[in-house]
């Protein structure tokens, strides 16, 4: 159905209970940009959810290392604006002498992030997660989920940005 569908937004909604397991079928094994924040989702976080995030596990075609490299030599502004229908990314790129925009195709492997922040979330925070080496930003601030940080989240190499700030945790 939507197995093309890289980036979900549906922040700042009135969105409310638990997260649909319906919605988390194999058809979103491209999602790579999801933000769910500020709504009034509840219960727990769903494992299958994270388990078929597909995109988000594996690192392909332009690496992180292959950006470090360009961004020795140009500055580098990339947002959700950036992202079109194609599944392209303007990326402006501004050099001592010029600025030029360049379109690279297929890379929103530039970045992944989850962001499930200001909900209502509770229980644990899945191991599955730990799966999604490929992940940049992780934000499940303001929720309230409890227990410790699963040991299997060292295993997100490509992590940038770690948010589990106003929970219940413990350890």
């Amino acid at each position: 159905m939507l197995q093309n569908l890289q980036v979900l937004i549906l922040r700042f909604n009135r969105f409310h209970g638990p997260l649909n397991i319906s919605l988390v079928q194999p058809s979103f094994s491209s999602l790579q940009i999801i933000d769910l924040s500020q709504n009034e989702f509840n219960g727990l976080l769903p494992t299958n959810f994270f388990q078929n995030l597909d995109a988000m596990k594996y690192a392909t075609e332009l690496s992180l290392a292959d950006l470090l490299i360009l961004n020795r030599y140009a500055r580098l502004i990339i947002s959700y604006e950036s992202f079109n229908r194609d599944g392209q990314i303007s990326v402006n790129v501004t050099s001592k002498r010029s600025e030029t925009e360049l379109q690279l195709m297929g890379t929103l492997l530039i970045f992944t992030a989850i962001d499930f922040s200001n909900n209502r979330f509770n229980g644990k925070i899945p191991q599955v997660i730990g799966e999604l080496r490929a992940v940049q930003v992780l934000n499940l601030s303001h929720n309230s989920l409890t227990g410790h940080i699963p040991p299997s989240l060292g295993n997100l190499v490509a992590l940038e940005s770690l948010d589990f700030s106003s929970n219940k945790l413990s350890g």
